[in-house]
């Protein structure tokens, strides 16, 4: 790329190792109502006025974002007529893992499939929302769908300091993490190549009528079945290592990433012989955390810090799959309910998948919707397998499922 190409916004420590480990999120709805082609590039229009970064286009080169002025539709849009019933999610699996960086085009893809006639759940047409996780996550998602502004830069930011006590602690521990992680991404493991997407969707009202049954919340139910159903060993002796993402009302100065408005936070878990026991220890562990703390967000950007730096002195460290590489056996994510207000046309009836590819390390992203909650699962064929199991556990639970694919 032309280095006169204005303007342009260096990525934070976070976006540069979401961009370098290819991380891409997209959100797939499933419509029971015809959409037109100027209907949906009325959507895609929508989503670029909401949400201006979607235009930016990723640069693996220079580091760091070029900010584009408007982006027309149709640029990033993809109409297809399909002239036949039915639609295959899994179809999408090719399409989803396209680079979006390094292209001198926008960071985001939009595609509708358009089915002539409605597949046996009732689906007529999927639409395809797709950009980098460094211009967007899932606060943004649920923003555009109500209709609001989702320009990162709008939102609040509060004076909030580590005590003296942890920045001593972060202090020490920096040179140790980053040599421990940068000897961990070198290890060798199954191949990023294996890893697939499935998708399960849940009544919503089942879930919260089994989450008050359990006497949890409905995250902690949501967390703990899965992690039961993919995680469960009787034989394992470690704990899981795990992680979960929460979207803060305002950013820490200095301490949260300098964009994206995502906090992370760990615990660790013993899942127990039955996935209600399971569901119940989930719910303690999270609730011993409290509310989200900045700790584990600030070391986890100080670290990537001295790796990137680490990174612009030594490239050749960091080949063997640094990049798409952490320490958790699985990361959760819940999406901000999904709200589509009437602007949004065929969108106000779809059941809708949140998902987001990462590597070597397995996630899942919940999307709560008027009437289902739904789960994305990116992982490799042996927790994948395990997914009949998973609607198995819910119905025992009393909680209707159903695989889509």
């Amino acid at each position: 790329m032309s280095d006169t190409l204005p303007p342009f916004r260096p990525f934070s420590n976070v976006q540069w190792y979401l961009a370098h480990s290819g991380n891409r999120v997209h959100l797939i709805c499933a419509c029971p109502d015809a959409i037109a082609p100027a209907d949906f590039h009325a959507m895609v229009a929508r989503a670029l006025r909401l949400a201006p970064q979607l235009g930016w286009q990723e640069s693996l080169e220079r580091d760091g974002h070029f900010l584009t002025g408007a982006t027309p539709p149709r640029t990033v849009a993809e109409y297809n007529d399909l002239h036949q019933p039915g639609l295959a999610l899994g179809a999408l699996e090719a399409a989803l893992a396209l680079p979006l960086a390094n292209t001198g085009r926008p960071a985001f893809r939009a595609r509708c499939l358009a089915a002539a006639a409605p597949d046996a759940r009732g689906t007529r047409a999927v639409v395809v929302f797709e950009a980098t996780h460094g211009v967007t996550e899932g606060g943004d998602i649920a923003a555009l769908l109500r209709g609001r502004g989702a320009e990162h830069e709008a939102r609040p930011i509060v004076d909030v300091h580590l005590r003296p006590l942890q920045r001593l602690a972060i202090a020490l521990m920096l040179p140790l993490l980053w040599l421990g992680f940068l000897i961990a991404a070198r290890v060798p493991r199954k191949p990023s190549g294996g890893f697939r997407f499935a998708r399960v969707a849940l009544d919503r009202a089942n879930v919260a009528a089994a989450a008050r049954r359990l006497g949890v919340s409905q995250r902690a139910l949501l967390f703990g079945l899965v992690l039961h159903v993919t995680r469960h060993d009787p034989a394992r002796r470690r704990r899981l290592s795990l992680a979960y993402s929460t979207l803060p009302k305002a950013r820490a100065h200095l301490h949260d990433d300098g964009f994206l408005n995502v906090r992370m936070d760990e615990f660790r878990l013993r899942t127990e012989a039955t996935a209600a026991a399971t569901i119940r220890a989930t719910a303690t562990a999270i609730a011993a955390r409290g509310p989200t703390p900045i700790f584990v967000q600030a070391w986890q950007s100080a670290v990537l810090g001295w790796h990137r730096r680490a990174w612009r002195l030594a490239p050749w460290l960091y080949r063997g799959g640094f990049f798409g590489y952490s320490p958790y056996d699985l990361v959760l994510s819940l999406v901000p309910p999904l709200r589509p207000g009437p602007a949004w046309g065929a969108l106000q009836r779809a059941t809708c998948f949140a998902g987001s590819n990462s590597g070597t390390t397995p996630n899942c992203i919940f999307a709560v919707g008027p009437e289902r909650v739904t789960l994305t699962l990116w992982a490799d064929p042996a927790m994948l397998s395990r997914i009949g199991g998973l609607v198995a556990q819910a119905e025992a639970l009393g909680i209707g499922a159903e695989v889509w694919d």
